[in-house]
């Protein structure tokens, strides 16, 4: 049998571009005088060919999706910014489902309705969150398979009225001190 060829040269590793945010709240390249625009990236630990992470710039101001990837390169985590200003935050489960989906304030807060998704693709929990960040207002919370296992309410991130609870749920907020 013939041998096998062989594999190619090694995939050169992608060059890091790293920014700096300085006191006029704007990121720019080490010692450049322009603010960047442009992708800041940096490359997989372990694999130094693929990016770990990309930070899009315009004019200085994040923009677009700022992306986590997986080793794999499918995305683990994004957050909008639209010419700087924060829109939302999206994360994915290993295999590409939806983990969680929340928006953000301008002060890269979260606040308003948030979702989380089992692997499955089956809802895990919504909620509300306050400009503080803290849980306020109904929130809901289901298994894998989709039964019901709480329903509370929250006011300014303390729990005051539990509607329903399974015991496997009553045992964990206990075990938690709530």
């Amino acid at each position: 049998p013939a041998a096998k060829a062989p594999k190619s040269a090694t995939k050169p590793p992608i060059t890091p571009v790293t920014v700096e945010v300085r006191a006029d709240g704007l990121a720019y390249l080490p010692g450049a005088t322009q603010p960047f625009t442009g992708d800041a990236v940096r490359p997989n630990e372990k694999q130094p060919w693929k990016v770990k992470f990309k930070e899009p710039y315009l004019d200085g101001r994040k923009h677009v999706d700022v992306t986590e990837f997986y080793a794999d390169g499918k995305p683990k985590t994004l957050r909008h910014y639209e010419n700087g200003v924060p829109k939302w935050a999206k994360a994915f489960h290993k295999n590409g489902q939806p983990k969680f989906d929340l928006p953000l304030n301008a002060a890269d807060k979260v606040e308003g309705p948030y979702r989380r998704f089992h692997a499955n693709g089956q809802l895990e929990a919504e909620a509300t969150f306050d400009a503080q960040e803290r849980w306020h207002g109904e929130f809901k919370e289901w298994s894998a398979e989709g039964q019901p296992r709480a329903h509370y309410v929250m006011e300014e991130g303390y729990l005051v009225r539990v509607i329903m609870e399974t015991e496997e749920k009553k045992a964990e907020r206990l075990a938690q001190g709530v």
